[in-house]
């Protein structure tokens, strides 16, 4: 309880050794050993239970810029949170990242309250607007 589970499906290419990924939160980064030749065209799970409160973001890169589908095999990543696909990635030249995700979370909200009072020549307009925004860091 408290905690969610991240699953990491890679189904490598011809060349897993051009890809790396980076699975990052607020102040976390989840381990994912560097890949070899020797695992060409592999299923590789990569597993975490993480806090539910967590924001996270998922990047993919080719270092070679041909993403890993469709030139040198049909390779492809699925990110999971609690078994609900939150993102997939095949042919996406050298980086592809995915939306935040989790229950931490925020979207951008705007709320807008407008009151206007007409006496005589006085018009009021009172306008709020709030923005909750979370930035996750993105290191090369």
């Amino acid at each position: 309880e408290g905690q969610s589970n991240v699953t990491v499906i890679l189904n490598t290419d011809r060349y897993p050794a051009e890809t790396t990924m980076q699975l990052e939160g607020e102040g976390l980064t989840m381990p994912f050993p560097p890949l070899s030749t020797g695992s060409s065209y592999e299923r590789l799970p990569y597993s975490w239970c993480i806090p539910n409160d967590e924001c996270l973001t998922f990047t993919i890169r080719d270092s070679q810029g041909d993403g890993i589908c469709c030139s040198y095999g049909d390779g492809d990543v699925t990110v999971f949170l609690d078994d609900e696909e939150v993102f997939h990635a095949d042919s996406f030249g050298s980086i592809s990242t995915s939306d935040p995700f989790g229950d931490g979370c925020t979207t951008a909200t705007t709320t807008t309250e407008a009151t206007t009072t007409t006496a005589a020549t006085t018009t009021e307009a009172t306008t709020t607007t709030t923005t909750t925004t979370t930035t996750m860091p993105i290191t090369s």
